[in-house]
């Protein structure tokens, strides 16, 4: 598997979406929701970041194409069901 600097920042971004979770349900209130902002935002720093680092330098890889779809559906079904609960 090529991992290339934007497929490293694709899996930094799996690894926030459990810590975005655990902080948001284990953390003391109500740092919980500003620590979990902040993990939320990150993610979303990275995810731009990878985009554009991958279009610049061309890095298209199957790794990439399929982590990142499955990702981003995994990542807004869980921030969904957590704000709506």
């Amino acid at each position: 598997m090529d991992m290339n600097l934007a497929n490293k920042l694709t899996m930094l971004r799996v690894v926030m979406i459990p810590a975005f979770l655990l902080v948001l349900f284990l953390a003391p209130e109500p740092m919980n929701r500003y620590i979990a902002v902040i993990i939320f935002i990150v993610a979303s720093l990275t995810d731009m970041l990878d985009g554009k680092i991958a279009r610049k330098y061309n890095m298209v890889s199957n790794f990439g194409e399929v982590i990142f779809f499955s990702q981003i559906q995994y990542c807004q079904n869980r921030v969904n069901s957590t704000v709506g609960s």
